[in-house]
């Protein structure tokens, strides 16, 4: 087969070229969709593979014969996978969420200003219960030590991965994990009132 003459039929738009593209390449596509890593639902993947190839469609204009079409269509398989992975993520974290202010809860005014997500249908009794586990959890924080708070801040309220924390600090991924552990639980007594 030679790529730079189906390539150009595809570019003009003829029907047997695309068949045979898709022929070809789909199998790529689908194996880089399948790959655990993504995390797709059984009925996400297709999406996923449509979102591929919607994605190789568009960028085939783009190809200039640099490295061979196969490789071309598996990166922008990566890709389109990342993105979707991207906008999921953006998504769930944005769905049915509410910010309410730490700081405007319970007695210490510290000046910090820390907020969670909660959602917007509960009720005034769940929202008031939700503001007196805040306010216990807020007096906990305030009590840990800054390395508990750096690294919990980091975690739950600014969601960064492991990875992306490990990278900021400069600890080692299972040293971090292991101290996370322990920060965790040490805020879990002192809410309990243990400590």
């Amino acid at each position: 087969m030679n790529e730079t003459r189906l390539v150009q039929r595809c570019r003009l738009g003829n029907r047997e070229a695309w068949d045979e593209f898709c022929e070809n390449y789909y199998p790529v596509i689908s194996f880089v969709v399948s790959w655990p890593k993504w995390r797709f639902m059984p009925d996400e993947r297709e999406d996923a593979i449509q979102d591929a190839m919607t994605e190789v469609i568009k960028a085939l204009d783009q190809f200039e014969m640099a490295c061979s079409l196969k490789t071309f269509v598996h990166k922008i398989s990566v890709n389109a996978c990342i993105d979707r992975l991207r906008n999921k993520t953006t998504l769930k974290r944005r769905t049915n969420r509410l910010q309410v202010p730490l700081d405007t809860i319970g007695d210490d005014h510290s000046g910090e200003s820390v907020s969670i997500a909660s959602s917007p249908d509960m009720n005034q009794e769940a929202m008031l219960l939700a503001k007196e586990r805040i306010s216990f959890i807020h007096k906990a924080l305030v009590k840990l030590e800054e390395h508990c708070k750096e690294l919990i801040t980091l975690r739950y309220l600014i969601e960064l991965s492991f990875v992306e924390i490990a990278e900021k600090t400069g600890l080692k991924k299972n040293t971090l994990v292991v101290q996370m552990k322990r920060c965790m639980m040490r805020l879990f007594k002192m809410i309990e009132g243990e400590i």
